[in-house]
């Protein structure tokens, strides 16, 4: 009986794990260039690279870094996901300083972070849970005019609905029942 028990507990959780899939293409530029991507506004002093200024990727063997000088230019990908269901949005950005300098990111048009004039920092994570609405869109928007931001490990990660499935319910009612006759009969 616990090894039924077990392998309920393992199936409900493998469906669990499924549904959580990243829906990107090319999330750390492992192409070594933008595929997947659109580049757009001033794009000079931007590429892809596999360490830049001595500073390596956080993911893979690639980075993307962005110097746009005197305008913004932007990185964006337009992504087909499932309505309602949470994304989790996440990348690693790095800074080498100075101004004007400007970064920013968008999921749909809608700003979720804006950096102006940053100071110097190291690789820093950025996490962000939005709502699906079956075909989104993300942007980066980045202008660094005496140095460069780097990018690395862009991620939209699909991790379902905050409404659990059918089916996973039906698991979960399969795993209450057997414990309600393991108990009955005294086996618990």
């Amino acid at each position: 009986m616990r090894s039924l028990l077990l392998a309920t507990v393992v199936v409900a959780s493998l469906a669990a794990t499924a549904a959580r899939a990243q829906i990107l293409t090319n999330g750390s530029f492992e192409t070594g260039d933008f595929t997947g991507w659109t580049l757009t506004g001033n794009t000079g002093f931007t590429g892809v690279t596999n360490t830049f200024g001595g500073v390596g990727p956080t993911d893979g063997s690639y980075l993307a870094y962005f110097g746009a000088v005197g305008s913004e230019g932007y990185l964006s990908q337009a992504f087909a996901d499932t309505a309602g269901d949470v994304l989790a949005l996440s990348f690693d950005l790095y800074n080498f300083g100075g101004t004007p300098s400007y970064f920013e990111f968008d999921f749909d048009g809608t700003l979720l972070t804006a950096l102006t004039d940053p100071d110097a920092f190291g690789w820093t994570t950025y996490t962000f849970d939005v709502t699906a609405t079956g075909s989104d869109n993300i942007q980066f928007g980045f202008r660094q005019d005496p140095s460069y931001f780097l990018l690395d490990n862009v991620a939209a990660t699909d991790e379902g609905s905050s409404v659990p499935e059918p089916g996973s319910m039906a698991m979960v009612a399969a795993g209450l029942g057997i414990l309600d006759v393991m108990r009955r009969r005294g086996l618990t």
